[in-house]
């Protein structure tokens, strides 16, 4: 055994829940969905807290599941093995009910991690979504939440690089609400996702402002 560890919060009636894995550059990224308030996160991370409903709450926002991403060096031992950690959520809950997961992960040479997966949160609940990229708001679907999917990319200390929605603009319901499931990052730094109900698709990494349908482009050699 080379490294292991156990990661969650301390409540025992809380779940975290690993969906996605990438290993780069001897780090261990892994990503998934939380439920619990006091899943440990690290100063300058994107995210440190989840919404509750109640003050006393044991549990995020109704039960709902909240993303999350960390980031582990295997050649340390204890705390120190975790370089980041940090929620990949919203901030309100105008619901009571607004949920996010990561279902797939990759990470570049530089450090820089790509996050994937499916939101329930708008950029209104705080969703993080940066200016210029290529969906900066959500169609809105039932009840007004968004049910889309979501691109992130975080640097190596979890801050924030750029976001983008991924969702059908017709807003039809069930649309695009399988999430991003797969993704890849190339030399160029060009990133591509594929997902259930999605068009696979490719962007630029630097802000996420531009995509090309990429069933040619993933084709090619």
């Amino acid at each position: 055994m080379i490294y292991s560890t156990l990661f969650g919060g301390p409540n025992g009636g809380a779940f975290t829940v690993t969906d996605g894995l990438a290993v780069s550059g001897g780090k261990i990224y892994i990503g998934g969905q939380t439920n619990d308030p006091q899943l440990p996160t690290t100063l300058g991370a994107l995210s440190s807290t989840c919404v509750r409903n109640q003050p006393g709450d044991q549990t995020c926002n109704g039960n709902a599941s909240q993303g999350f991403v960390a980031e582990f060096d295997p050649t340390k031992s204890g705390a120190a093995s975790l370089v980041f950690s940090t929620y990949l959520n919203g901030s309100v809950s105008a619901h009571g009910d607004e949920r996010s997961q990561v279902f797939a992960l990759t990470a570049d040479t530089a450090g820089n991690v790509y996050a994937g997966g499916f939101t329930t949160y708008s950029a209104a609940d705080g969703f993080p979504a940066t200016v210029g990229a290529l969906q900066p708001t959500c169609f809105l679907k039932f009840n007004s939440e968004c049910f889309t999917n979501f691109v992130t990319k975080l640097s190596q200390t979890g801050s924030l690089v750029w976001s983008t929605f991924y969702g059908s603009p017709s807003g039809a319901n069930g649309g695009n609400n399988n999430g991003v499931v797969a993704i890849a990052v190339d030399s160029s730094s060009n990133v591509y996702i594929t997902g259930a109900r999605m068009r696979r698709a490719i962007f630029r990494s630097t802000t996420a402002s531009r995509r090309i349908p990429a069933a040619s482009r993933l084709s090619r050699n």
